[in-house]
């Protein structure tokens, strides 16, 4: 309606605290006029929801999506998607603002059956987990990940599924079950090593592969490998022509621990050339130049006094 459209126009406009009057103004007015499980009168939570997340102010939002939820309900079934985009935003609310309990609890409602959105709510379980150093249900978690993606069909050998193994193997490695975490590293090698494959002389090809495998090798101390894939993914074009800064700082830790300092200062110098001298770029030469400082710093603390 008229207020309703004024609030927006307002918010767009640049108007803050005249919107928020106009949405307020709204929701008063229809919960007065209309009953508690009218879709207008769930719409009017949802503006301020909308809005009051938009300026963190989070627990507002919150009450207010709480509110649109219940709203919904009195009307009749929700729709399913509606329902776990609604908790979904509850739920990244709470994750942000460290109360992780609540985020676990609006994560799992959004996760219940095997849908599009159960991956990206369990990966965050997961994410909580393991920052809470509860590993044992955090493997639990990226089991179950599996589990959904096959019965979605969407399983393959693939970045997405090798990250999933690999996440599940440095979980099992927490909880001392290393057979079972050695079993998922190489089911991850395998898939990092194949998606590679298929990608490479692609439109998809993609640096971030070459990068991945090669961190998963790294990690296992599998050097001489891992250098070759980190080299790899620097060849590899990525967005504008840049190399990837992951696999910038992959290599830079790699040679580092090694003492080659000079490959080091070889590789940052040809990278400063790719990077387009322009403003809107500077952001990358920082990010270039933040890896790069810590790898000269241990060189210069290596060099003995006087020399």
């Amino acid at each position: 309606d008229y207020l309703e459209a004024s609030g927006w126009t307002a918010y767009d406009g640049g108007r803050i605290a005249q919107a928020e009057s106009y949405f307020r103004r709204v929701l008063y007015i229809r919960s007065e006029s209309l009953q508690p499980g009218d879709p207008a009168y769930a719409r009017a939570h949802l503006n301020l929801a909308g809005f009051y997340k938009t300026f963190y102010r989070n627990m507002q939002a919150i009450e207010h999506y709480k509110q649109f939820l219940e709203a919904l309900e009195r009307h009749g079934e929700v729709n399913v998607h509606t329902r776990r985009q609604t908790l979904g935003e509850i739920a990244d609310i709470y994750y942000r603002t460290g109360q992780y309990d609540k985020a676990v609890d609006y994560y799992h409602q959004m996760a219940e059956g095997d849908h599009a959105e159960t991956l990206g709510a369990l990966q965050k379980i997961a994410a909580i987990y393991s920052r809470e150093d509860r590993y044992s249900d955090a493997a639990g978690v990226y089991h179950r990940m599996i589990e959904v993606m096959k019965k979605q069909n969407r399983y393959q050998r693939d970045r997405f599924a090798a990250n999933i193994h690999r996440s599940l193997a440095e979980a099992l490695l927490k909880t001392d079950a290393a057979f079972q975490a050695k079993e998922h590293l190489q089911i991850a090698e395998d898939y990092f090593l194949s998606a590679l494959e298929d990608s490479r002389g692609t439109r998809f090809e993609n640096p971030a592969s070459a990068a991945a495998l090669a961190d998963l090798l790294s990690k296992q101390q599998r050097y001489e490998e891992a250098e070759r894939y980190y080299r790899e993914a620097l060849e590899t074009p990525g967005d504008l022509g840049i190399p990837d800064p992951n696999a910038f700082q992959g290599l830079t830790n790699l040679l580092a621990e090694q003492g080659r300092y000079e490959e080091i200062d070889e590789m940052y110098n040809a990278i400063k050339k790719l990077v387009p001298d322009e403003p809107e770029h500077e952001h990358l030469h920082q990010a270039f130049k933040l890896i790069y400082r810590p790898a000269t710093t241990a060189r210069d603390a290596a060099i003995p006094t006087g020399q």
